[in-house]
């Protein structure tokens, strides 16, 4: 009986453990680009953001709305407890594409509250000089596996 209140933190330890990602970006010479990703997540985790259906519509209308990215894919498939969000897109600057989930799920009379659809994205930080370009993500999931 001891152990039944480390039994939350155990279930969010195991679904922070149990999401997976990939991501590919390829990059042209003016900023400009493609990528695509796969993420893939149980169920429980999905359904924090609003379900599969409403993940996929959201990120499809922000798209819309936004004159630098181009969706060419979005999509999920849900198996065994499992879903698997599939995505690509165009987009005409990496800077803008590391700033879409900020510039377009948020509420413009609110832009430093961070909203739920844009925690799988994360944070972006893109440094690009002469040595080179640096393009780093950090994603915490943690105020999603809030209860």
């Amino acid at each position: 009986m001891r152990l039944l209140p480390l039994i939350p933190a155990l279930f969010a330890l195991l679904l922070a453990s149990c999401i997976e990602g990939e991501e590919e970006i390829w990059l042209e010479r003016d900023g400009s680009g493609h990528m695509e990703a796969t993420y893939r997540m149980p169920t429980v985790v999905i359904q924090k953001l609003g379900g599969p259906e409403e993940f996929v519509r959201s990120l499809t209308e922000a798209a819309a709305r936004d004159p630098h990215i181009a969706i060419t894919e979005a999509s999920h498939e849900a198996r065994s407890g499992v879903v698997t969000l599939r995505f690509s897109a165009n987009f005409d600057d990496l800077r803008k594409l590391a700033t879409f989930p900020q510039r377009q799920f948020r509420d413009p009379d609110r832009p430093d509250v961070p909203v739920r659809e844009e925690v799988l994205f994360g944070e972006t930080e893109i440094d690009v000089s002469w040595r080179g370009i640096s393009y780093q993500r950090t994603i915490d999931l943690s105020s999603l596996l809030q209860s």
